[in-house]
């Protein structure tokens, strides 16, 4: 019997089966008392930074920014990540956490928040630079900001 770094082997099981046969966490809502980290885009990339954190019933959001196009991307202004799951989800988000105020983590919220009011919490500086974006699309009134 050989020993495969893989695997851990026990006399009359086979590991990799084993691992193959535990059940799946069901799609959608974490189970409680559980913690989902969502990255819908950000991930081996540079821009259009969002993640999501589900625990139970509640989510919220950090950052939400846009990419700028690469070169190849002609007549594209920037690309911002795909928030479907998030207008899917909207009655259980709980908050937008805004971690700082470059566009690769900000540049995406006018368009989150056409579709989607949920309060954003941020720093002083990171809420002025908001508010202008917000200001110059028609958003500030409708966002609350806490600080």
């Amino acid at each position: 019997m050989t020993n495969n770094s893989d695997t851990k082997s026990t006399p009359g099981k086979n590991a990799r089966s084993t691992k193959r046969n535990r059940s799946r966490k069901p799609r959608g809502s974490a189970a409680k008392g559980s913690l989902r980290v969502i990255p819908l885009g950000g991930m081996g990339e540079i821009g259009k930074n969002l993640c999501v954190l589900e625990y139970g019933e509640d989510m919220i959001i950090i950052d939400c920014g846009l990419k700028f196009p690469e070169e190849e991307m002609l007549g594209i202004d920037f690309v911002i990540p795909d928030i479907q799951y998030l207008l899917d989800n909207k009655e259980r988000i709980r908050g937008l956490f805004l971690t700082h105020g470059h566009e690769d983590h900000i540049g995406g919220l006018p368009y989150l928040l056409r579709d989607l009011n949920a309060p954003i919490y941020t720093t002083r500086l990171t809420a002025g630079l908001v508010r202008l974006k917000l200001e110059e699309h028609r958003l500030a009134d409708k966002t609350k900001m806490h600080t």
